[in-house]
């Protein structure tokens, strides 16, 4: 497994930044030039590659699609996730976290306390590797964290997703 750490908030001063934001080529070219092919590769970084919040989005979002297999963000404070095929039919999961605290969030995005844990696990194939995530929101009438029902699949503690990656049988 390789976690590549990509600071999008290095020029950050405030939300007013949105659209000026890089992580720059040379960063993320010298963190995947070693790459191997049965290496997981996890991207963090505190801005989703979406909606426009970086200057350079486009361009990172096809290198990591092509070498990633995993997109960790936060920023919005609002948890989802999603699973991206390119043309050349590749995978990439992207998943934003919740916000460990509650702040009031513009465009009527509901404040709340959320987390997630995850867990890389054997897929359903021989060699196959898929993510299990735990998505956690705080249950203020209950005091405590619960599931969050809206990103997980009905009548289920956890949500699954295939990884592209197929590691080589052992002794292969």
């Amino acid at each position: 497994m390789r976690l590549l750490g990509l600071n999008s908030a290095l020029l950050s001063a405030s939300d007013l930044d949105r659209g000026r934001l890089r992580l720059g080529m040379e960063p993320l070219a010298r963190s995947l030039e070693t790459v191997q092919p049965d290496e997981l590769v996890v991207v963090l970084t505190h801005h989703p590659l979406r909606d426009g919040w970086l200057a350079d989005q486009s361009t990172v979002l096809a290198w990591l699609q092509a070498n990633a297999h995993v997109h960790l963000a936060g920023h919005l404070h609002a948890a989802d996730v999603e699973e991206t095929r390119s043309g050349s039919g590749g995978r990439f999961l992207r998943i934003t976290a919740g916000a460990a605290h509650g702040d009031p969030q513009p465009e009527g995005i509901p404040a709340g306390h959320g987390y997630s844990f995850a867990a890389v696990v054997p897929g359903p194939g021989p060699g196959e590797l898929s993510l299990r995530l735990w998505p956690r929101r705080w249950s203020d009438k209950n005091k405590d964290f619960r599931p969050d029902q809206e990103c997980l699949p009905r009548g289920r503690a956890h949500a699954e997703h295939s990884l592209r990656l197929v590691l080589p049988a052992p002794g292969g």
